[in-house]
């Protein structure tokens, strides 16, 4: 079998065609394969440290034949309503204080939403503590910061017998980082 000059250069022409339709076809692969690359970390920051400073106190009150309440502000300024008398007291009404150490990073503070239900002895007489507020002022150190929270809220009896009332159920706050 002869091969002819111009099958020759049928067959050089071809075999370009063929290399050409494999580069391409190598090319387009290649471009269709990407690769990245991410690293992994974690930071760990200090544990949400919250401690009770000060208990909350109303004062030495004075009921009357109606009902009453005291508002007590966190910076604890009480206001008193009609149906009630402060006592001569050397212990003055004072806001619930607590101080949060956390790391330098956001969180949220949420405060008591129920009311605290505070029964006398006999049961016969009941105290409501409810709208609870608060302001905060906060230190920043470092890699950690404190915070100050004083709580008021407001204090709701009826006409009561004279007692010494203590709440069974604590309020509380919550600390959250977010």
């Amino acid at each position: 079998m002869v091969i002819t000059p111009n099958e020759i250069a049928v067959r050089r022409t071809l075999l370009k065609i063929i290399i050409v339709l494999m580069l391409t076809g190598l090319t387009v692969v290649a471009k269709a394969q990407q690769y990245a690359s991410a690293t992994a970390s974690a930071s760990i920051v200090n544990p949400m440290i919250a401690t009770t400073t000060q208990e909350m106190y109303f004062g030495k009150l004075i009921a009357g034949s109606d009902a009453g309440k005291i508002v007590l502000s966190p910076s604890s300024i009480p206001a008193v309503a009609a149906g009630l008398k402060f006592a001569p007291s050397n212990k003055t009404a004072v806001a619930a204080s607590f101080e949060i150490t956390a790391a330098n990073e956001a969180y949220a503070i949420t405060v008591q939403p129920e009311p605290i239900i505070i029964s006398s002895v006999s049961g016969k007489e009941s105290m409501r503590i409810h709208s609870f507020n608060y302001t905060s002022s906060t230190k920043n150190l470092l890699n950690t910061r404190t915070e100050t929270l004083l709580i008021g809220a407001t204090l709701t009896l009826s006409s009561q017998a004279p007692q010494t009332s203590v709440s069974d159920t604590l309020f509380t706050i919550t600390a959250n980082y977010y």
